[in-house]
């Protein structure tokens, strides 16, 4: 991998990065150009702060709400569960994680305020697992073929048409969780770009 590009801007404030290109950069053995001031962020990390950022942009009260997430990988389901948690502003909630080894995760997702739907299955939520009047937000974007022209087709992790008549709110997929994502990595690297010109 010609790495050359990047010894010739350092002076970059920040990038954004895929896991799968800091690998290449590690096997490249350059991670030594990297200034340890500048910002580098995976596109999956900033999902939880985005989630984070649509509730509270959203109006949605989490003090005190029974948020409910569905898969407990460490670049969603963990760190999602943990930011809920917090005594803080746009947090406050009581959370329960179910995954692949839950019993009866219907019996828990119906007692949802706020339902977080990261678990990787397409349509997996369906309509009798919610309650009437929640909060659903669904993280999954899953491929579930490619259009003529090669495009890919997503689905999230609930079913959105059954879901959106129980619902109070919803997040579509695509155009939900995805672009918050994206808010949240521009938002990651400005921040990179004031720290790295002393700008705080």
């Amino acid at each position: 991998m010609d790495m050359t590009w990047i010894e010739e801007r350092l002076a970059v404030g920040g990038g954004i990065w895929k896991a799968e290109l800091m690998a290449e950069v590690a096997a490249a053995g350059v991670t030594h150009i990297i200034d340890m001031q500048v910002e580098f962020d995976d596109t999956e990390l900033a999902r939880p702060h985005g989630i984070e950022v649509l509730l509270e942009r959203s109006g949605i009260v989490t003090e005190g709400a029974e948020v409910v997430v569905v898969g407990r990988s460490n670049i969603v389901g963990k760190p999602i569960a943990n930011i809920l948690l917090q005594k803080a502003r746009g947090a406050n909630s009581t959370v329960t994680i179910c995954h692949s080894a839950t019993r009866d995760i219907g019996g828990h997702t119906r007692r949802a305020d706020i339902l977080i739907a990261a678990i990787g299955k397409p349509g997996f939520i369906t309509a009798d697992m919610v309650k009437d009047g929640a909060v659903v937000i669904d993280v999954g974007t899953n491929e579930i073929g490619r259009t003529p022209e090669g495009k890919r087709i997503l689905a999230g992790d609930v079913d959105f048409a059954s879901v959106k008549e129980k619902a109070g709110a919803i997040t579509p997929v695509p155009g939900g969780v995805g672009p918050m994502t994206i808010v949240m990595l521009m938002s990651n690297t400005v921040k990179a770009a004031r720290m790295a010109a002393g700008l705080g």
